[in-house]
């Protein structure tokens, strides 16, 4: 057995499997994905709460970039040694980043493998001992809408257009003036995920899709408590200090 299979495939059919035998009367594959997707999306909450930490330092980075690149635009070998220096400057920064993207490619690759390959395969033998194997066909769509191991042009649409607004909010209320690739970025990233995603299973651009409404749902909390600071209110139910488990929820969803 394969290293990716036993540390990453095999850990992420065994959860689906799992949530979907918890369900006690309709049991839909869709349905687990979402739960999955949240609950993982609360498991690697630090990162991201990291990550949105450090993007007033990546403007930075990029500013120091642009700025190295016009002056020294007549002598490579200068720029690519200010280069050095502004990576070496803000090297957790760049760690932190590649590190995300890291667990970003790794979501893609083991959901596309468990979409395309173990789900429609019925791979149980790689279901552990205390997960119940399925005894009926297990139920491969989002409520009957559409079937996760295939394609779904309609679902690739929907997604696309979910990054356009989540792309379209991040621009409009950025702090300060949007660049030039920060409007390339806006019209050309939802061409390139749809068509990317036209060869994807649709199990696999429903995670997506679920990530895209969980971004929007901070995008807009956040926006909520800006204005609220502005208009002189500084706190709400929540941002409660309680320490019961539906305040420490919503703060991770929020991801504060």
């Amino acid at each position: 057995m394969s290293l990716f299979t036993t540390l990453l495939y095999q850990p992420v059919l065994n959860a689906l499997v799992f949530i979907y035998s918890l369900m006690p009367f309709y049991k839909d594959m869709g349905i687990a994905l979402i739960i999955f997707t949240v609950l993982m999306d609360l498991l690697l909450s630090p990162l991201r709460v990291r990550v949105k930490k450090s993007e007033p330092e990546q403007e930075k980075i990029m500013a120091e970039l642009k700025q190295a690149e016009k002056d020294y635009q007549d002598n490579y070998i200068a720029y690519q040694q200010a280069k050095k220096q502004i990576i070496k400057k803000y090297r957790k920064t760049f760690n932190l980043r590649g590190f995300d993207l890291i667990v970003e490619g790794v979501y893609f690759i083991t959901l596309w493998w468990v979409f395309s390959q173990g789900l429609p395969r019925q791979e149980w033998n790689l279901l552990y001992s205390w997960i119940p194997q399925p005894s009926d066909p297990i139920n491969l769509t989002f409520l009957n809408l559409f079937d996760l191991t295939q394609v779904s042009p309609t679902l690739n649409l929907i997604s696309a257009v979910g990054l356009f607004i989540i792309l379209f909010l991040k621009t409009w209320w950025k702090p300060e003036k949007a660049g030039r690739s920060d409007y390339l970025l806006l019209f050309w990233a939802p061409f390139a995920a749809y068509f990317i995603s036209s060869r994807l299973p649709a199990g696999q651009e429903f995670f997506f899709t679920i990530l895209e409404a969980l971004t929007f749902i901070r995008l807009i909390s956040n926006k909520l408590q800006s204005l609220g600071k502005q208009m002189g209110y500084t706190s709400s139910p929540l941002n409660t200090e309680s320490k019961s488990f539906l305040a420490t929820f919503l703060k991770q969803i929020k991801g504060e």
